[in-house]
């Protein structure tokens, strides 16, 4: 539980199609299949019309909610690292926050005859039904997308290495090139090192983040950062966490605030890298006595 997030969750393009998909889809199924009919709504003096008109109004208050949260949860990742047991514990506040609202709105909209605690156990338990459909087919075809794509760049970086091995060996050589093997010693991707934003710990695996053509890319490679950590420190990148190696050639700056120290790294597609205490003063050290 304790585990990092897939970035695909919070990622800026699939939080918008994530929330459209909600929107339209929380419409249709609480109107066209009226699953909750009879406890969703008070209906006893309400026209079919006025329900759908409520229903709407209701899930439109709610995706609201959700884009200002995944808004925070957006800018929050970039600073920080989420881990699996946060985001699930930032749904269930999200889902509280959705069933407080449309409780009230059961009162002032529809001035409900029900009482409080009667709307709003009902809400708690029909929010997180209406939304765990959308949520499940969206979050199933963000990682077969992202699964995608990653088989693509393993094919791609593959076929890369190969090529660049065959046009030059003596580059390979000239420390320019950055080559990272597999826990097999199996060469998987060549990358110059000026295109290498940072490495990330991922499990038994690392996330190498580097730049191409019209975008950053995310490569995965089955090794520990121990191994990763001395082949990169002869070509200019610093650990600066447990779980982060960054290209410090990629740094712009350095700051601390009151949630601790971390680097930029000038690109804002590119997450904020925290520095933890253990590596604080040999990070400062490139600041202070260049290398």
């Amino acid at each position: 539980m304790n585990k990092h997030i897939p970035d695909y969750l919070i990622d800026r393009n699939n939080i918008i199609s994530y929330l459209i998909f909600v929107a339209f889809f929380s419409i249709l199924f609480v109107n066209v299949f009226t699953p909750f009919q009879g406890a969703w709504y008070n209906e006893t003096s309400a026209s079919r019309a006025d329900l759908f008109l409520f229903s709407v109004l209701i899930v439109l208050g709610g995706v609201v909610v959700m884009a200002l949260s995944r808004i925070l949860m957006y800018y929050i990742h970039k600073k920080y690292t989420i881990t699996v047991i946060q985001f699930i514990t930032w749904l269930i506040l999200e889902i509280t926050l959705i069933a407080t609202i449309y409780t009230f709105g059961c009162f002032l909209s529809r001035q409900d005859t029900r009482s409080f605690s009667l709307v709003f156990s009902r809400a708690i338990m029909y929010v997180p039904l209406i939304l765990s459909i959308p949520t499940l087919i969206s979050y199933l075809y963000f990682g077969i997308k992202e699964r995608d794509k990653t088989i693509k760049a393993l094919t791609s970086a593959a076929d890369n290495g190969l090529e660049m091995k065959e046009e030059s060996s003596a580059d390979a050589d000239n420390g320019d090139i950055v080559n990272f093997f597999d826990e097999k010693g199996e060469l998987k991707l060549s990358v110059k090192s000026e295109y290498i934003y940072y490495v990330e710990a991922f499990d038994n695996y690392v996330n190498i983040y580097y730049q191409t053509t019209d975008e950053v890319t995310r490569f995965m490679l089955r090794s520990s950062m121990k191994k990763q950590e001395k082949m990169l420190e002869s070509h200019g990148f610093v650990r600066c966490h447990r779980s982060f190696i960054v290209n410090f050639a990629k740094v712009a700056l350095l700051r601390k605030d009151k949630d601790g120290p971390y680097l930029d790294l000038g690109n804002k597609d590119i997450r904020q890298i925290p520095v933890s205490k253990t590596y604080l003063d040999a990070v400062a050290s490139h600041f202070t006595y260049p290398r």
